[in-house]
């Protein structure tokens, strides 16, 4: 296969390796083992995803159980996979639409209790039974023995891609 940089030209191979995965929305997930082409000439690498290696529920299942307050940008990506508007959001939280959105753009933290519901919905949403009670189980047992009420703590995700078993 032929490089997509118009000047090179060079031959693209095939190997595995880490993916910082920016184009999910957060910063501090990196997929492991993912499929890269990278160009012999121009060291350009482009990632080969396909539909199984796409780590979104990977990814909420490692943010469901950090055990610190999620972030802003954590708490948006939980949102979009559990497919919810702003308004359905804080309804279901039952707290205001203003509140709601105050955490999603960064300007006040969830408080811890705002902080296991966000938890408890994307355990219920995300994933389907038997596997939302496991989740729901395992973020109530975090929430009990290692949640610590701080947002600065960040913790790079990885999610192993490929092969898997």
């Amino acid at each position: 296969m032929k490089c997509p940089n118009s000047e090179c030209g060079g031959i693209l191979i095939e190997s595995r390796a880490d993916w910082h995965y920016r184009e999910c929305g957060l910063s501090n997930v990196i997929l492991r083992g993912m499929p890269v082409l990278h160009c012999l000439t121009c060291e350009h690498r482009n990632v080969v995803f396909s539909e199984s290696e796409f780590a979104y529920k990977d990814i909420s299942r490692e943010l469901l159980l950090l055990p610190r307050t999620l972030l802003a940008d954590e708490m948006r990506f939980l949102q979009e996979e559990m497919r919810l508007r702003d308004s359905e959001l804080s309804f279901k939280m039952k707290r205001s639409l203003k509140e709601v959105r105050r955490w999603l753009s960064w300007k006040s933290a969830l408080d811890p209790i705002s902080d296991l519901r966000v938890r408890l919905l994307g355990a219920e949403r995300i994933f389907c039974e038997p596997e939302a009670g496991r989740m729901k189980d395992a973020v109530l047992r975090m929430f009990r023995t290692e949640y610590q009420d701080k947002s600065s703590y960040h913790r790079m995700i990885f999610i192993q891609c490929g092969n898997k078993k």
